[in-house]
């Protein structure tokens, strides 16, 4: 049954890219439809895991997606972290030049310890 509601959620997915989600959220081609369609059933559905549901709650969940779109669900999402599409503002970006200065060899506290023994000041 979980099976048969992922595969429900993915037609839906599918569809919904070939034509093109709009809505207040609306992710960059092929960035993640999927997850969002099913992180949407999941707070249309109260927000329940599949793996937490009855039999008849899966049930109920097959007849309301094949009554429901889930993108007229997805402003559901708004305000969470994970489904804030944005596009990186790739114009201002320069690569860098050259190499940063080496700082020098670093010292290890085995180095600082032989220093020590050898001035002499290990115990004061």
């Amino acid at each position: 049954m979980r099976h048969r509601l992922s595969e429900q959620v993915a037609a839906q997915a599918v569809e919904d890219a070939a034509e093109g989600v709009t809505g207040a959220i609306s992710p960059p081609r092929g960035a993640g439809l999927y997850h969002a369609c099913n992180a949407a059933l999941k707070r249309a559905l109260g927000d329940k895991a599949r793996n937490e549901m009855s039999l008849a709650e899966l049930e109920a969940a097959l007849e309301w997606l094949g009554r429901n779109r889930l993108r007229e669900h997805l402003h559901l999402l708004e305000g969470d972290h994970r489904f804030g599409w944005a596009t990186r503002d790739r114009q201002g970006w320069t690569p860098p030049v050259g190499r940063a200065a080496k700082a020098g060899p670093r010292r290890t506290s085995k180095a600082v310890a032989t220093e020590r023994d050898r001035s002499g000041t290990a115990g004061e």
